[in-house]
């Protein structure tokens, strides 16, 4: 096994064992405004300045923040960035939510910023302009909402209800916190904003690791770690799975939450690259949220509680020809897996999960 915290991570391409990462405390110079429960226009902002001691994210933390796209007088809908790549780990799906859950230090502590999110859900912001060309907007300071003209800013939501609105100077280099609110913005100067969408199901994230407990009859259940032969012959070119064990308990559906021991192994050079059948805890996640390689998440839908496969992994549901370290390029990866619990599913929908 290379780490106790490693991860088999994520449709974005990159497993990466988990470690540690540095930070700063860089300042971050605002503007605030609280907003009143009224249709009429708040205040102009006053300048203030705000320093955060930024101890994390840390690699393997799983934080979430939400925000929304307002153009004019409303939210649109998110931005759908399931298929977009996130080689670091600072993405979204499809549910309004910025997930920030660092697969490598690159992505970590003080380096956790909007402006790595905005790359990679192509979000294109200058002090005057905000492109978003996935929702075909586009928006430049002085043009008009209606008959009023309109500036572009981004600001984030704090306070009591989240009633208070922070005009953000230097949005690239803001700090993502777990459980902030953001908003890019085009509308008028003065305009009463409330918080996006996407607050209603901050609390409870599609996709946020479960915290499964490896309790002693879990344990029993796993049993000993399986024995790696060197496989012979040509690997297999679709994904391809193996019962070796048959379980009893419940079915893991395309958006099921579940628990789960595993070991992988490179077919061309027969070694195991990554294991955590002899940690404390099983590594949990939600099928179908894009946390995982597609082969991997797809080779456990229909496995039954207590089950233990083999899956085969193509290059192309794995890690293609761009492999993280300690995997060869255009590998087939076999995987053995233990289904040790298998949770509530998801709530909501992907769009990249089958019906």
């Amino acid at each position: 096994m290379m780490n106790s915290r490693s991860l088999v991570i994520a449709s974005c391409a990159s497993l990466m064992i988990l470690g540690g990462c540095t930070s700063s405390n860089p300042a971050v110079r605002a503007a605030a405004v609280t907003n009143a429960p009224s249709t009429t226009a708040a205040p102009p902002p006053s300048s203030t300045s705000v320093s955060t001691a930024i101890t994390g994210p840390l690699v393997g933390d799983h934080w979430h923040a939400a925000y929304g796209i307002y153009d004019c007088d409303h939210y649109t809908d998110p931005i759908n960035a399931n298929a977009l790549p996130d080689p670091d780990g600072i993405h979204a799906h499809d549910d309004g939510l910025i997930h920030i859950h660092p697969f490598t230090a690159v992505a970590a502590g003080d380096n956790a910023v909007l402006g790595r999110f905005m790359s990679v859900v192509d979000i294109e912001l200058t002090p005057t302009t905000l492109d978003v060309p996935s929702l075909g907007l586009s928006r430049t300071t002085g043009d008009a909402c209606g008959a009023t003209k309109a500036t572009v800013r981004v600001v984030m939501f704090s306070g009591s209800r989240h009633g208070t609105v922070t005009v953000v100077e230097h949005p690239e280099r803001l700090h993502l916190e777990a459980n902030m609110v953001l908003a890019f913005v085009f509308a008028p100067p003065g305009v009463v904003l409330a918080p996006p969408p996407s607050l209603s199901v901050l609390d409870s994230p599609a996709d946020a690791p479960v915290d499964f407990t490896l309790t002693l009859p879990r344990q029993a259940l796993v049993g000993e770690p399986p024995t790696l032969i060197k496989p012979t012959g040509q690997p297999p070119t679709s994904l391809t799975t193996d019962d070796l064990e048959l379980g009893t308990g419940a079915v893991a559906g395309p958006k099921s939450r579940v628990g789960v021991k595993y070991t992988l192994m490179g077919w061309a050079s027969g070694k195991q690259i990554d294991s955590n059948w002899t940690t404390a805890k099983l590594f949990s996640f939600a099928l179908g949220a894009g946390n995982v390689i597609e082969g991997f998440d797809k080779g456990i839908v229909g496995m039954k509680e207590g089950g233990l496969r083999k899956i085969f992994v193509p290059p192309a549901q794995g890690y293609g020809d761009s492999p993280p370290d300690g995997i060869d390029a255009g590998d087939t990866l076999v995987f053995w897996v233990r289904l040790v619990v298998v949770g509530k599913p998801i709530a909501g929908s992907y769009s990249d999960v089958a019906a």
